[in-house]
């Protein structure tokens, strides 16, 4: 292996740690009570065995209808909830860092479920790479979330995480 691809590797694995990490501390700030960070770590531990058993574009369909603009009550989707949260991290890590676009160009860029075209509308060999670039993320998220969790709360997120399939 030649050193370029290993500095590119290292510098690949170093972006998804630091948007894993922003988008933790993003989601500690935004959810700013106990349970609603809980509720989002809880939501990212059991994210790959979700994905692994229904499939990306299903997980990210489920999110989104738990998101809250999704809500009809103009207040409630002004509000943050765990799911919206971690929609519009998945959005931006999939379609502003890694070029997953819908093919379909009258596609509104700006709107909320903007991601949910860009999977379902994209071929077979995107939605596979969409679902490997996601679990990649998400394996850095379940690293720094429960510490981050146990650092500002002072007790450890007990939820048994779902068995991951290999």
């Amino acid at each position: 292996m030649s050193n370029n691809s290993v500095s590119i590797h290292k510098t690949l694995e170093q972006t998804r740690a630091s948007f894993a990490w922003k988008a933790i501390v993003e989601a500690s700030n935004t959810l700013n009570n106990k349970e609603n960070f809980k509720k989002y770590v809880n939501l990212v531990k059991g994210l790959p065995a979700f994905i692994n058993n229904n499939g990306l574009g299903q997980t990210l369909a489920f999110i989104y209808s738990k998101s809250s603009f999704n809500k009809q009550d103009k207040k409630e989707q002004k509000t943050a909830n765990a799911e919206g949260v971690l929609f519009k991290q998945l959005q931006e890590w999939l379609t502003q860092e890694n070029g997953i676009t819908s093919p379909d160009p009258s596609t509104d860029k700006r709107s909320n479920d903007y991601l949910l075209h860009c999977i379902m509308d994209n071929n077979s060999r995107e939605y596979i790479r969409a679902t490997k670039v996601t679990l990649d993320l998400i394996n850095k998220m379940r690293n720094f979330a429960p510490g981050l969790y146990e650092d500002k709360y002072g007790e450890k997120n007990d939820k048994k995480e779902p068995a991951q399939s290999k």
